[in-house]
């Protein structure tokens, strides 16, 4: 079954996560109640409505009886209570599937809808109290992270950083769970620093186009932009980004704390114009628990992947083989180069060591490695692979081949390692 993510309610926006975070708050802030005052009760339909919300946040299908037992009351009462709700339309029931009776329980929209609401109040209340908020505009901060946990560290604030720091400032950045997580620090409801609305997170095809025209701008609409590893030489090239040598001696950064191919990332022709972010690879994701189930190894070879991909692939129950980057342009063209770097080749003949700076004496000596047997083979490959992929490969991208690994629908996936940190800690995966 596919649950559909709670709707946004006007512009009072609040992701799953922090949903959630509230969700947990609640229970946990009712349940000493019930447990330690006299002749208190567990309030049912309080926690009916917690639990059957939390189930639609993490895409679990649950039934009456799952309901009743996680909301701790007693199955007549319970079944009292979800009987009402049904009658009420503020509980769906949504049938199993294959003929079968019986059905699991989602909250209607309405529910959803009132919920969300009384979850905006309830963040807005505690940015208030807790934060350095005002609490209007719930949807210009974030709420998430176990808040009230000794071992958290309290997020940093303006007056931690030497300085002004200016609440304006305009990202440009990329649509990524790094940059996610960097603009919820920056917009966490207990800092006054900035505003989600100070964020633009844009797909790394957007990014690529519009970063250019933010550099070429006279007065550009951003102040910091993220720019991918193979754009910096180009962009060094035409003069938009300055040296940065001499600033890196004098600030808190030591390159010795960096691998050196990684720090070489931000160095174009001996000069240093890019500081490393974060350092990801491209990996294939493998789902265990089938790959026991069905007694397969895991694949080292073009040649075992596909055998791998062709012993997983169900298309009748909409299960598919493998996901990977299909998609006309940068995608498909990350996977070729991935697929042809597992060859131990790259599209052009640079040496395969480690890069302390991208330098070379002759830049036109370089040349293409399109045209050549490991070339083929990985055109070959990537032909095999579409027979046991989604049918909407030629639209897959990195974020829905990981969308497709996450929800259970692929057994295995191409992705980068920081992408794929959102295995264990999505919701809805």
């Amino acid at each position: 079954m596919q649950s559909k993510g709670p709707p946004q309610v006007g512009k009072s926006e609040i992701t799953g996560h922090e949903l959630s975070r509230i969700v947990d708050f609640l229970r946990k802030l009712r349940t000493p109640f019930d447990t330690g005052l006299p002749t208190a009760k567990p309030d049912v339909y309080w926690n009916i409505v917690l639990e059957l919300v939390d189930a639609q946040l993490r895409h679990k299908p649950i039934d009456k009886s799952g309901l009743i037992a996680l909301a701790g009351v007693p199955y007549s009462t319970g079944n009292r209570m979800v009987t009402r709700m049904i009658e009420d339309a503020l509980i769906k029931q949504v049938p199993r599937g294959s003929g079968l009776k019986t059905h699991f329980l989602e909250p209607s929209d309405n529910l959803l809808v009132a919920f969300i609401a009384y979850a905006t109040h309830v963040k807005q209340h505690l940015a208030k109290t807790f934060g350095l908020r005002r609490g209007s505009e719930a949807n210009e901060y974030y709420f998430g992270g176990s808040y009230f946990a000794s071992q958290i560290i309290s997020p940093i604030k303006s007056d931690d950083i030497e300085g002004q720091v200016p609440s304006d400032i305009q990202f440009l950045l990329n649509d990524d769970n790094y940059f996610t997580s960097m603009r919820n620090m920056w917009s966490d409801f207990r800092n006054d620093l900035g505003r989600k609305s100070n964020f633009e997170l844009q797909r790394l095809p957007d990014l690529y186009k519009n970063s250019r025209k933010v550099f070429a701008a006279s007065k550009p609409a951003y102040d910091v932009v993220s720019i991918n590893m193979p754009w910096l030489g180009g962009l060094a090239e035409k003069g938009y980004l300055a040296p940065l040598d001499d600033l890196v001696n004098d600030a808190a950064i030591n390159a010795l704390d960096f691998h050196p191919s990684v720090w070489g990332t931000g160095n174009w022709n001996g000069t240093q114009y890019g500081i490393p972010l974060y350092c990801t690879i491209e990996i294939l994701a493998a789902r265990r628990d089938l790959f026991e189930e069905k007694g397969l190894s895991y694949p080292k070879t073009f040649d075992e992947t596909i055998n791998a991909a062709r012993a997983l692939h169900d298309p009748a129950n909409e299960f598919y083989g493998i996901a990977w980057n299909g998609q006309r342009g940068m995608p498909i063209a990350n996977s070729f180069m991935s697929f042809l770097a597992a060859c131990q080749k790259t599209i052009i003949d640079m040496p395969l060591r480690n890069q302390e700076s991208w330098h070379f004496d002759e830049f036109e000596k370089l040349k293409l490695q399109i045209n050549t047997e490991d070339a083929f083979e990985v055109i070959d490959y990537m032909k095999q692979l579409v027979a046991f992929s989604p049918p909407d490969i030629a639209n897959i991208d990195w974020e829905k081949r990981i969308n497709y690994f996450m929800s259970g629908n692929v057994g295995l996936a191409y992705c980068w390692t920081m992408r794929a940190a959102r295995f264990e800690h999505e919701l809805s995966s």
